[in-house]
Parts: C-alpha cells; structure tokens; sequence
C-alpha cells in the first residue's frame, strides 16, 4: 500500500493540491479537557488526531515541514438528574 496521497493545501491565493506522505502514529495520549458549568453539568472534549500527512517539498517560516492533519472531534456530557427529560 502506498504512503503517498494527494491533498489540498490553504495558501494566501487559496487552496491548491499538493502530494503529501502518511506518517504513521505510533504512540498517543489523548486527555479530556473537563468544564464544569454552573448548572452542574460537566462537559468533555477532545480531539484524536486520525491521520497525519507531511507535505512533501514544503516548509514554515522556521524550516519545519509542513503537516496537515484530520481530527476526530469527541464530545461527553454529564447532566445533572434535575436537567434530564423524564
């Protein structure tokens, strides 16, 4: 299978397609980030990194190869009882 794979890429004239390479994820941790709201509820968010591509050729302003990345949004909610439809 093939590591290479084609995506667009946002510059200051718009999107363009560019040839990147899939880096596989070998080891993660991915915390919550917990809010407790003054209703009682408490709200947990996170993101999980699904894929990471490099693309090929390009840089930032510091040398670092460019990344592009596709997030899993993840939300949990703990609602009080008393907020619950009975």
């Amino acid at each position: 299978m093939s590591n290479k794979i084609t995506v667009p890429v946002q510059t200051p004239n718009g999107p363009v397609n560019k040839e990147g390479t899939i880096v596989e994820i070998r080891k993660s941790d991915e915390p919550w980030s917990t809010y407790e709201l003054s209703d009682g509820t408490v709200v947990k968010v996170k993101q999980n990194l699904a894929q990471v591509i490099r693309i090929d050729g390009e840089y930032d302003q510091a040398g670092n190869p460019l990344y592009v990345t596709h997030l899993i949004p993840i939300l949990l909610v703990e609602t009080p009882e008393s907020l619950r439809k009975k």
